[in-house]
């Protein structure tokens, strides 16, 4: 289930919200209980409505502050690639379209083996832990992939890695450089 479907959920659902906490505070009234109690329980019903709310509001914004490999692989790319380079993208999180380099993104690396890289004009790969990570992390139950990854690895020379931490989400990037 995509969160985004249930968006339009949401204004009916602050009003629904509103609509109990205001109910609340007027029964609230009715009955005769001190002043400061009255005035500490509207105080914690209000808070118990919109502390949840606020809470996942700033850490959507923290996550989506933080800079994820992605980001990083780009950035190095439009430092240290020549404009006009082609590259070869295996990851849906990277796309270089419209910018200064011929890009494609692709499923896998393995679709093609290094010779027809060369053959193709390609400078520069950039491979995905989203496509490699299962075949390198259990090579007894994938031995045709993980060679095919291993010798991609091994024919091109790598340049830069992007790992994912705790504060730099995403999967990890190799930018691989073609070797003629």
């Amino acid at each position: 289930v995509y969160g985004r479907y249930l968006l339009p959920l949401v204004p009916f659902t602050c009003v629904l919200a509103a609509t109990a906490v205001v109910s609340g505070v007027s029964l609230l009234r009715r009955f005769s209980i001190p002043r400061t109690l009255r005035t500490a329980l509207i105080v914690a019903l209000t808070v118990v409505t919109l502390l949840p709310a606020a809470v996942t509001s700033v850490r959507f914004n923290q996550h989506i502050a933080r800079q994820g490999t992605a980001a990083l692989a780009y950035e190095w790319i439009t430092r240290n690639v020549p404009p006009n380079s082609t590259i070869v993208v295996e990851s849906p999180a990277l796309l270089l379209q419209g910018g200064p380099f011929r890009s494609r993104n692709v499923r896998s690396l393995r679709e093609h083996d290094h010779s027809h890289y060369v053959e193709s004009g390609v400078d520069y790969l950039v491979a995905s832990s989203e496509s490699y990570g299962p075949f390198l992390q259990a090579p007894h139950r994938h031995p045709s992939e993980y060679a095919e990854y291993m010798r991609i690895f091994a024919q091109a020379e790598l340049v830069a890695t992007f790992t994912a931490t705790p504060d730099r989400p995403g999967p990890e990037l190799r930018i691989l450089k073609v070797r003629r």
